[in-house]
């Protein structure tokens, strides 16, 4: 076991065990080292600021330790739970999710959070084919989460096609879901996007400037904050996709968008924005 490895579960293990039960003889014991081994081991843990050793025969973590163990045990729940979700055995996954929560990046472990709360949703919905974007939301926990999108042209009824809008290359990826108290918005980033103008033929650039959701048999405005446009989750439809091992969600919504070139050069449309989770 590398040191790293083992500063970890030393600090784990106070989370774990009582302050009392903890010892450089019982340490040693629980990994197998001898007690010289473990007491360098945890006066290094001193030197970080994590472990008080100030009374040797009963180490204490201090504010910083006990926040470390915190931080190393739910990464490792998350680690876990993100493993066995995909397949790998129970042995394998907990060795894994111990080097995974020491040494992968904050950003990593950021979206493996995410993806986390998404796995939970889904397996709560698992049972139901058709799921509303409220009933969804009301499965994750408050944040922020990344959502990937296309946007494509309507057909009949406003299915989508599987020809991409030209609104697909005016937003930004991915889409972000913020969910407060069970309630999710969807906001949109737009950007400078380039076509060819429908009057003089020319490439034109421009920015989406207003976008629509279908809510019931109407189009309402978004909310727009500068280049970010928002509507409710309520507003999307889920259809849940199974497979031997797998779980997907197609969530679509009907927007209708318009640019700010002029809807002479690039008129009003609607398409159907899917997202894939």
């Amino acid at each position: 076991m590398n040191k790293d490895l083992l500063k970890m579960k030393i600090l784990l293990q106070f989370l774990e065990q009582s302050e009392e039960a903890i010892s450089v003889t019982s340490l040693a014991r629980i990994f197998g080292y001898g007690k010289t081994y473990i007491s360098n081991m945890m006066h290094e843990l001193q030197d970080e600021g994590m472990v008080d050793m100030s009374d040797n025969r009963r180490p204490r973590l201090t504010e910083r330790g006990l926040k470390t163990a915190q931080e190393y045990h739910e990464k490792i729940q998350l680690n876990l739970h993100h493993l066995l979700y995909e397949g790998v055995d129970e042995e394998n996954a907990m060795h894994d999710a111990y080097f995974m929560a020491l040494y992968c990046s904050d950003a990593t472990n950021y979206a493996r959070r995410e993806t986390d709360q998404y796995y939970r949703a889904k397996l709560a919905l698992r049972s139901k084919e058709q799921i509303r974007g409220a009933e969804f939301c009301k499965h994750l926990a408050d944040g922020e989460y990344s959502v990937p999108f296309f946007i494509y042209k309507t057909k009949e009824r406003g299915r989508s096609s599987d020809i991409l809008s030209m609104a697909n290359a005016g937003f930004e990826q991915p889409a972000k879901l913020r969910v407060v108290n069970g309630v999710g918005t969807i906001s949109l980033t737009g950007k400078p996007m380039t076509a060819k103008s429908r009057v003089t033929g020319l490439r034109m650039q421009g920015k989406v400037e207003s976008v629509k959701y279908i809510s019931g048999r109407e189009y309402v405005p978004c909310e727009r904050d500068g280049d970010v446009f928002s509507f409710p989750a309520a507003g999307v439809h889920f259809q849940n996709i199974l497979s031997d091992s797998r779980q997907v969600l197609h969530g679509s919504v009907r927007l209708s968008m318009r640019c700010d070139v002029g809807i002479a050069h690039m008129p009003e449309s609607a398409a159907v924005v899917v997202f894939t989770l």
